[in-house]
């Protein structure tokens, strides 16, 4: 089995994208979406953390701007200016298409200053979610880029984000720290063993570790270390 993960960025492609437009300090971060059919209507339920701005600011702009939004439903506030929104509206969102070609967008989908970022796993290396982005979104795309995994050979992508925060690399020396019993109490693996065991000075796993364990414990604590920009 192939497992291909990409990289995909586009502009323009929604009123999440024109308001991180026209307020630079927004930070937007999709967690979920779902496609439901309602009479004769299809709609989409969104669930996303929108930081950046007063929720009497963010209420007034979806009411001026976001034509397609039908219902908005604010499930509370973790700071001042970042709030936990669910929407439900008639704009086509990209997401359940990449299912049928056995894809998924892995959460958040973050939209910045205009920009929409996912990261996107697949079954096979197909690039067929490369003809469904250019079905919604054609000339809006501003950046591709592709890396597989061949049977269980890992990839180091530094710059490529799972989940919120962590890159590949970060996640799989922490499930290996993790499966080796270095976090438990008392420690099963040290860090110098683990470290002869993957193949990496004692020092540079330290430093991922902590780098990997401040995020995680960030986000338990905060949502995120940096959620509001």
């Amino acid at each position: 089995m192939n497992i291909s993960i990409a990289e995909v960025k586009a502009r323009d492609v929604g009123w999440r994208c024109r308001l991180t437009k026209e307020l630079p300090d927004t930070d937007i971060r999709v967690r979920y979406i779902e496609k439901i059919a309602y009479g004769n209507k299809q709609y989409y339920i969104v669930l996303e953390r929108i930081c950046g701005l007063s929720l009497s600011s963010l209420n007034r702009w979806i009411k001026d701007n976001a034509y397609t939004v039908q219902e908005t439903v604010y499930m509370g506030s973790r700071q001042p200016y970042c709030h936990d929104v669910i929407t439900i509206d008639t704009q086509k969102y990209i997401v359940p298409d990449l299912r049928y070609v056995g894809c998924y967008a892995v959460p958040p989908i973050r939209i910045r200053v205009g920009i929409a970022r996912w990261v996107i796993i697949c079954i096979e290396n197909d690039n067929s979610y490369i003809k469904i982005f250019r079905k919604y979104y054609d000339e809006k795309i501003t950046y591709v880029k592709s890396e597989v995994i061949r049977g269980r050979k890992a990839i180091d992508l530094d710059t490529k984000y799972v989940g919120e925060d962590l890159t590949v690399r970060q996640l799989e020396l922490v499930r290996t720290a993790y499966n080796a019993g270095y976090y438990e109490y008392p420690r099963r693996a040290s860090l110098d063993t683990l470290a002869k065991k993957i193949g990496i000075k004692p020092s540079s796993l330290s430093k991922v570790l902590r780098t990997s364990e401040k995020k995680i414990i960030g986000r338990f604590l905060f949502g995120n270390e940096d959620e509001c920009i």
